[in-house]
């Protein structure tokens, strides 16, 4: 009987270990899978953008069940998984689905699906450690002589995790190379506007020129983020220079640093609208998306700009105390959890 179970588990480990290698071999990284965010609430500039360093605690969301058909991804042509009650699954449940989605969906797009599979997987598998431990406790057996059996799917689920690690980090590479490309193209364009001051043409012809570059300026996607400091700092120097020297007509500057103004005020209502989200995390993401656009406004008028800065940046200090507090509130529940278990399995050591 126990030769039959022996071969029936041999074989899903074969089906298992032959997916793997029909979808790529591994590169053996030793990059671990530790990415987590941790909001820094820094003094703020005017037009600096607040985005998290790094994180204490990653957001998770448990996978509910639902029955749904798999459809074909207009991308990759491949049948989609159906997303199931991972907490039903068992361990080589959790490989299969883990496999699909590797095969079958864009690395980017399954990253906490992944994480919630890896945390669901060892869940069980300590679990059924647990269980065979006070069975045999229960059988007369001394706890100390008690021994861990080797998990027969643990290779699987550590390729499988290896390869995801890769397929992560060739996207992150792909993402960091296009961001330099980006970069080279915006201070390519901050050349060109400081070059606008120099020609001899009209005004207006002149003035174009620079809403063209502008427009070529907000249709570059995003840059490395240890240079967005220097290149929005450098971006807004320049194009407050070009305002100057060009000595375009007063009453369009005016009316361009206006309609600049009442553009920044409605950024700074929707941040106090913030306060008022009940969930801290979406009001933070919503803040992030708000002073891209901040940033993206040209300049104000010289007796207002002060004065709006510190009414934007005050909602924004607020609505980062609220998500700060609220991890440091998750943070002090899993310190609890921890202390609690640490206690139980003292208690199971006596």
């Amino acid at each position: 009987m126990s030769d039959t179970k022996s071969s029936v588990r041999n074989e899903q480990i074969n089906n298992v270990n032959g997916i793997i290698d029909n979808s790529g071999s591994a590169k053996h990284l030793s990059a671990e899978n530790t990415e987590a965010d941790e909001v820094e609430n820094s003094t703020l500039t005017d037009g600096e953008i607040i985005s998290p360093a790094s994180q204490d605690i990653t957001e998770h969301t448990d996978e509910e069940s639902k029955e749904e058909e798999q459809v074909v991804s207009p991308e990759n042509g491949l049948l989609q998984p159906e997303m199931p009650n991972l907490a039903v699954l068992d361990k080589l449940g959790l490989i299969r689905y883990l496999t699909e989605l590797l095969n079958s969906k864009p690395v980017e797009s399954i990253i906490n699906e992944v994480e919630n599979i890896k945390i669901n997987y060892y869940k069980k598998h300590k679990a059924e450690i647990e269980k065979k431990r006070k069975a045999f406790i229960e059988q007369g057996g001394d706890l100390e002589d008690f021994k861990v059996e080797d998990d027969p799917y643990e290779k699987d689920i550590k390729d499988l995790l290896q390869k995801f690690r890769e397929l992560k980090y060739d996207y992150n590479k792909v993402q960091d190379d296009a961001k330099q490309k980006n970069l080279d193209e915006k201070y390519k364009i901050i050349e060109e506007i400081k070059e606008l001051v120099k020609n001899k043409e009209s005004i207006n012809r002149t003035f174009q020129e620079f809403r063209e570059l502008q427009k070529r300026w907000r249709s570059i996607g995003p840059v490395p983020q240890q240079n967005v400091k220097d290149l929005w700092e450098t971006y807004h120097h320049h194009v407050e220079a070009f305002y100057d020297y060009i000595r375009i007509n007063q009453e369009l500057r005016d009316l361009d640093l206006k309609k600049n103004l009442e553009s920044k005020i409605v950024l700074c209502e929707k941040a106090e609208e913030l306060l008022l989200e009940p969930n801290p995390v979406n009001a933070f993401r919503s803040l992030q998306d708000y002073h891209n656009q901040w940033r993206e406004i040209g300049p104000v008028p010289q007796e207002s700009k002060n004065e709006i800065w510190e009414r934007f940046r005050e909602a924004t200090s607020q609505i980062n105390k609220r998500h700060h507090e609220y991890f440091e509130t998750q943070k002090d529940e899993q310190r609890k959890n921890l202390e609690a278990k640490i206690q139980y399995v003292r208690r199971l050591k006596r």
